[in-house]
């Protein structure tokens, strides 16, 4: 009935109608309850998706920490400490 209806807007009439409501209620009920148990099966998922520890491995994995102590850039030694100070390099 509420297919129907959504599908032919012309059909509107017979959603008015109050000898459809319990179908029409039925289905919207049918439609909450699979949304809600969508959501559920998201929020309880988010721990296994997005814990801390997955976070950290990634972080470890993924992120440029910058110049080693040693290495050589553009005719400077990096000596250790804040990449960004000048005092951290070496000019060879």
């Amino acid at each position: 009935m509420l297919e129907s209806a959504l599908r032919d807007p012309t059909s509107f009439q017979a959603v008015l109608d109050p000898r459809t409501r319990p179908q029409i209620q039925a289905q919207l009920d049918e439609l909450y309850r699979a949304v809600a148990t969508s959501i559920e099966n998201q929020v309880s998922s988010y721990p296994q998706l997005f814990n801390q520890d997955v976070y950290q491995q990634r972080k470890q994995a993924g992120g440029n920490n910058g110049p080693t102590v040693g290495e050589v850039q553009d005719g400077h030694r990096f000596k250790g400490g804040n990449p960004g100070d000048p005092n951290s390099w070496e000019k060879l």
